[in-house]
């Protein structure tokens, strides 16, 4: 059964035990993964990546991540967890043999079903049951009331809570959470609520989470459903421009979430939930029309949206659409006519497909456009209310004439063009004042110069590992953008900027610089977090700096690289992560 911890316990056994090996791995929610077409691949370059310790050793099929895995990995002795399998996963065809891997190696893996392990006939067993009386009580009270056990005046009622979550701890945290200072009223009924459903299996986690869903308003709930079917492991910052622009509000609305347990934000910011909750949330999609796809308002699944296209169904109710059509040969190419009655569609979604036809009075309602490794896209986008274009890896070149529509985007706010391998020159997209994220990072051949002087608004801007030599910002003065936060660059473009312009502004959080010593004033950016050095000797860091960062990162991709001092680490009290690559120390 879900909801036990048996992810929660592989953690606490894997953090314990890891330094044991030589290297080690965690592939969380493994089973999920592979529902996208890409899934396996990622499965393989998470675990060489974590293995091999380098971030830029990526695999492009998965017959060549076996052959890396078996030459490289294999070497090494081993601790890899491999999260939340079903009867789908095979092994061989992922990871490789096993009797490749070093005699010393050992493998652990998570599931809510037994004959997924048919696979490993010798392997041990360790069955979870549901939390004891005394454990389940104690960990209601932390969410319930902030400590161990319940006031003495609220000992009954807890334990008639604690008594309907049936040992479940996942349930335990979130109806606790929800009853966190909310009056006695409110305990009362929502108890009468949950001893009036049923306990059999199948409901037995869900409709007690579904209390909490039943809470939110209708922004929150517009909020969770998006992220149980589509954005778990998502980062936040494009989908929020999202929400903003359809007035979803969501820094209160994801902060209602993370309080009441239906989600959390990871180290990165990437979205995260645990399997029941998401589970939840698109069963609930499901409720809106049990036998049609196309009458709800989110479809996920390509089988579902190709059949809505191919039977040209009604379906003014779809919100948010994605499509995967890569392993699909014979129907990646889409037209304008499948989207015509989506006139309610507010995110839309196309992997690897050609879309073709006049767009020019279709999608009224787009807020966000995405379009990754797509071969062909349409230059006659409505943007009357998009908010963000994502074209991450696809083919789009200097003459698509999208670009010229795109200038009259009045409300655009995020343009992300990573490794679009095509473009030579940055887009003009210097009557788009509203924006305040661009992204045009591993756009490998872009040069020339790019205007940002009408972009008062800028938070992020990443040109790093492109070609662009020269940002063009009116008085050369980049500390009236006030608001700017990521500042990601390298190359010439990092050095013209140093050169011509004197301070960086007070709000920066995240720096990649090239080289240090043409920062002035660095020391004063104290809203600082995270500072990446790229390229050339770096003699030494000052200490205040080292102090001041809680993730410093030292990057020298060309050899010879050289920083002579390093500071005590015992006195970095903000410090949690520090990255030292090709570097001679």
């Amino acid at each position: 059964m879900g909801g036990l911890g048996k992810t929660t316990l592989s953690k606490v056994v894997y953090n314990k035990i890891c330094t044991q090996f030589e290297r080690f791995c965690f592939l969380e929610d493994v089973r999920e993964t592979l529902t996208n077409s890409e899934g396996a691949l990622s499965l393989q370059n998470k675990l060489i990546s974590s293995i091999l310790k380098k971030d830029n050793h990526q695999v492009s099929n998965v017959s060549e991540g076996i052959n890396m895995i078996k030459e490289r990995v294999c070497k090494h002795k081993v601790l890899i967890v491999i999260d939340d399998i079903d009867g789908r996963f095979e092994f061989d065809k992922i990871i490789g043999n096993l009797g490749d891997f070093s005699f010393d190696s050992r493998f652990m893996f998570t599931t809510r079903y037994k004959r997924a392990l048919d696979f490993f006939p010798n392997c041990k067993l360790y069955e979870i049951g549901e939390m004891s009386h005394p454990l389940s009580l104690q960990l209601f009270s932390k969410h319930a009331f902030g400590m161990d056990s319940p006031p003495m005046e609220d000992v009954a009622i807890s334990e008639e809570f604690v008594k309907v979550a049936a040992g479940l701890p996942l349930a335990l945290k979130v109806i606790g959470s929800l009853l966190f200072r909310r009056e006695r009223k409110f305990w009362e009924e929502k108890l009468i609520e949950l001893q009036g459903i049923p306990s059999t299996t199948e409901n037995k986690v869900q409709e007690r989470l579904k209390i909490s869903y039943n809470e939110l308003s209708h922004n929150e709930k517009q909020i969770f459903l998006d992220i149980a079917c589509f954005f778990v492991g998502t980062h936040k910052d494009l989908i929020y421009y999202m929400w903003s622009g359809c007035d979803f509000y969501p820094e209160s609305g994801i902060t209602t979430l993370i309080h009441i347990s239906l989600m959390k934000l990871d180290e990165g910011n990437h979205f995260w939930m645990h399997d029941h909750i998401k589970d939840l949330g698109r069963a609930i999609v499901r409720e809106e029309d049990i036998q049609h796809p196309y009458n709800r308002s989110r479809i996920w699944s390509t089988d579902d949206a190709l059949d809505m296209f191919r039977n040209a169904k009604v379906k003014i109710f779809v919100e948010v659409l994605r499509v995967d059509v890569k392993s699909r040969e014979h129907e990646k190419e889409l037209k304008s006519v499948d989207f015509k009655d989506l006139l309610g569609l507010r995110y839309l979604e196309v992997r690897y497909g050609s879309i073709m036809g006049d767009f020019s009075q279709v999608l009224p309602n787009l807020c966000s456009l995405r379009l990754p490794h797509c071969e062909s896209i349409p230059s006659d986008i409505y943007m009357k209310k998009l908010v963000v274009l994502d074209l991450k890896e696809c083919n789009v070149k200097d003459n698509w004439r999208g670009w010229n529509r795109i200038k009259a985007a009045a409300k655009l706010k995020a343009v992300n063009l990573p490794q679009c391998s095509r473009l030579r020159k940055a887009p003009d997209l210097s009557t788009c004042t509203s924006l305040e994220f661009i992204n045009f990072g591993s756009c490998r051949h872009m040069e020339g110069e790019l205007h940002i002087g009408t972009f008062k608004n800028l938070k992020r801007l990443s040109l790093r590992w492109t070609n662009i030599t020269e940002l063009i910002i009116r008085g050369n003065d980049i500390g009236k953008f006030r608001r700017l936060e990521e500042l990601l660059e390298s190359g010439k473009s990092w050095e013209f900027l140093m050169e011509e312009i004197p301070r960086l502004p007070r709000s920066i959080k995240r720096l990649t610089i090239s080289p240090p010593s043409r920062v002035p004033n660095l020391l004063e950016l104290t809203e600082l977090e995270s500072l990446s050095y790229l390229r050339g000797n770096i003699p030494c860091i000052p200490q205040d700096l080292w102090l001041l960062c809680d993730y410093i990162e030292v990057f020298t991709p060309m050899a010879g690289g050289l920083l002579n001092e390093l500071p005590s680490l015992a006195n970095l009290r903000n410090l949690t992560q520090l990255t030292l690559m090709h570097i001679g120390v």
